[in-house]
């Protein structure tokens, strides 16, 4: 129970009951869509961090908005 870490689009973001044939084993799937691709150090304030080093960080250049893919080329430009 608490804050989320950031911001989160309500309109995007969907909730289901996973059911099964025993109830205990009943689950509640809670998708959240963040209104900006960052990192979240956990998903609720307060709880214990995410270790991000063993998430699968790759992702598509075309996948990011024009401006973060133009500051991605400037970047790998300026590296060469």
């Amino acid at each position: 129970d608490g804050p989320l870490e950031d911001a989160v689009s309500t309109d995007d973001s969907v909730w289901t009951i996973s059911n099964s044939t025993e109830a205990s084993n009943s689950q509640v799937v809670i998708s959240l869509e963040k209104c900006k691709k960052t990192w979240w150090k956990h998903v609720i304030e307060g709880h214990p961090e995410i270790d991000t080093t063993k998430v699968d960080s790759t992702q598509n250049i075309s996948e990011y908005d024009e401006v973060t893919q133009a500051a991605i080329r400037k970047i790998v430009h300026e590296q060469r």
